[in-house]
């Protein structure tokens, strides 16, 4: 069995980032500018430049094709939706100055005029209808189309105005067209002229525009100088990928790189400490869970998915791993959702290894042999594998380690499979080998989205929702009654009563467990002093959003 001494694996390598040489003009004025640098008069290169380190790559940089993390805090930069959610959770106008509900079943949105995409084309509300219907389109929607709930079409009602409609009465219509990551308006000529390659030339409205991206290395943007708000002050983004978070402090310390958006927890006091650094936090809504195969294996069983969360001490996870960067959770959703129902779930499944062992021995699985794991009646161990992704989230290998030997503790022949985000995502949504039940039974992961329990209650738990027609319910999990619920709550217009039935599902979630959840993460961001203007928010989809900062000099 696994060594506490074994739980926490750290490698340390140093990745050597570029620095960015100043170029001097040379000519007559040569002699006068090295003068001036001797008497401490030097002049410095007008160009602001804010370098980034990430932790993964981006897998694409089109919408349409990825809506994770390492993707989307770049493109946030790109592109601009119709709306977008403040960090006090209202919906503010993006794209669209205003919006009206027309009837049960249409919104019609004006859109803002004199809007530029970074190919020079223009902004209207045919790129809307374009872009919306691309992220809708049966044969090939969006990575995560299913969150934009029963969203059918658009209408262009002339160049400024839209109709979005839908296919039954559904009261979040503004809040759906927040989500950037699925309807982030794109340029219609740029999808038209790049096709399957748009990802590596994206083209949006943001405040930025792409300028270049070599794989595993740096990903540049510049200013778009004809936006329609006021220009950006940074003239430039490179994004730095350094997987290695020792590396990552490392290049921060040396001035290599300004700001880290997945700072190491460990290091968190340190940072605060520092006269040279500022720290960005706010409560996050981002959950962390266990996902559980309900389909197949052992866990397909709900009481050995009981028994996992009895033997899972979620306080050592949130104090101890993340260092004091998350809070365990008492519901399937953060407190700041609409919807959110607290369910008590630390009450219901306190850690307590002696009640998993009861469970398992409930079950007839005991350890016969006197080698710490339950066996059955014919001798089988109880094999159970944890799928876990590295560098996507905050000590995500490490808490996968920690899992896997608190499951040791209580009898479970566990294993884990790590892989790079890339390779993890992918193989989540396969249906595969059939279904990828091969792969795991259990998979770490988290999810946030808009602050509306529709946005994460129906995507990964309504049963329409599996891969790999759909995301992202990759537990295979299906209850006619949680279905039902989700989609009367879809269907109201009248927000007490979809709270009510928010709560019910949330009711039935904890029964069932589906999944397991563990953590509530912090959203917390470190930058160099001289980074400034930098608002952190809540939705870790706009982390990455570097519009508001400037740096001095």
């Amino acid at each position: 069995m696994l060594q506490v001494a074994e739980i926490v694996e750290i490698g340390i390598q140093q990745k050597e980032g570029g620095m960015v040489k100043k170029k001097w003009l040379l000519g007559i004025g040569v002699v006068v500018l090295f003068t001036l640098s001797i008497l401490g008069a030097g002049s410095e290169t007008s160009e602001v430049e804010l370098r980034v380190a990430k932790t993964s790559d981006a897998v694409s940089l089109d919408p349409h094709d990825a809506a994770a993390g390492p993707s989307m805090e770049v493109y946030v930069n790109i592109y601009e939706a119709l709306t977008r959610v403040a960090p006090d959770g209202t919906i503010k106008p993006w794209l669209a100055l205003s919006w009206e509900r027309i009837d049960d079943y249409t919104v019609r949105f004006y859109l803002r005029k004199g809007v530029k995409f970074h190919d020079g084309t223009d902004f209207n509300a045919t790129a809307v209808k374009f872009s919306v219907e691309r992220a809708i389109d049966p044969d090939n929607p969006a990575r995560v189309a299913g969150s934009l709930g029963p969203i059918a079409g658009v209408e262009v009602v002339d160049d400024y105005t839209v109709d979005i409609f839908t296919s039954e009465p559904y009261g979040p219509v503004p809040l759906a067209m927040s989500y950037f990551i699925a309807v982030g308006i794109v340029s219609p000529a740029a999808v038209k002229k790049y096709g399957e390659d748009f990802g590596m030339h994206p083209v949006g409205t943001g405040p930025f525009r792409f300028v270049e991206w070599i794989p595993n290395q740096r990903i540049v943007l510049e200013r778009f100088p004809d936006y329609w708000g006021e220009p950006a002050k940074l003239d430039r983004i490179v994004y730095k990928v350094i997987p290695d978070p020792q590396a990552q402090h490392f290049a921060l310390e040396r001035g290599e790189v300004d700001l880290l958006l997945n700072p190491e927890p460990a290091r968190i006091l340190h940072y605060r400490a520092s006269p040279k650094y500022t720290v960005y936090e706010t409560q996050g809504l981002r959950v962390m869970f266990l996902g559980c195969d309900t389909a197949e294996g052992p866990t397909a069983n709900r009481e050995i998915r009981k028994a996992i969360a009895h033997a899972i001490d979620a306080n050592l996870i949130c104090q101890a791993i993340l260092e004091g960067t998350a809070v365990p959770p008492d519901s399937f959703i953060a407190p700041s959702y609409f919807g959110y129902k607290n369910v008590h779930l630390r009450e219901r499944y306190p850690y307590d290894p002696n009640r998993a062992r009861e469970i398992l021995e409930e079950l007839g699985w005991e350890d016969h042999n006197g080698d710490g794991l339950v066996e059955s009646a014919a001798g089988q161990t109880l094999e159970i594998t944890i799928y876990a992704p590295e560098g996507r989230y905050p000590k995500d290998r490490e808490t996968a380690i920690v899992v896997q030997y608190m499951l040791q503790k209580v009898g479970f022949d566990a294993k884990v499979v790590i892989e790079p985000w890339g390779t993890y995502i992918a193989t989540l949504g396969k249906p595969g080998l059939e279904k990828g039940h091969e792969k795991y039974d259990l998979h770490l992961a988290g999810w946030a989205s808009a602050p509306d329990a529709v946005q994460i209650l129906e995507p990964l738990f309504h049963s329409s929702r599996m891969p790999p027609e759909s995301c992202c319910n990759w537990f295979y999990y299906e209850n006619p009654q949680i279905d039902s619920l989700l989609d009367a709550a879809r269907a109201s217009t009248d927000p007490s009563e979809r709270a009510e039935l928010y709560g019910e599902v949330q009711d039935l979630l904890a029964e069932d467990l589906p999944i397991i959840p563990f953590a509530i993460l912090k959203e917390i961001v470190v930058a160099r002093k001289e980074v400034v203007g930098y608002q952190i928010h809540p939705l870790d989809f706009y982390k990455g959003y570097f519009y508001t900062i400037d740096i001095e000099k």
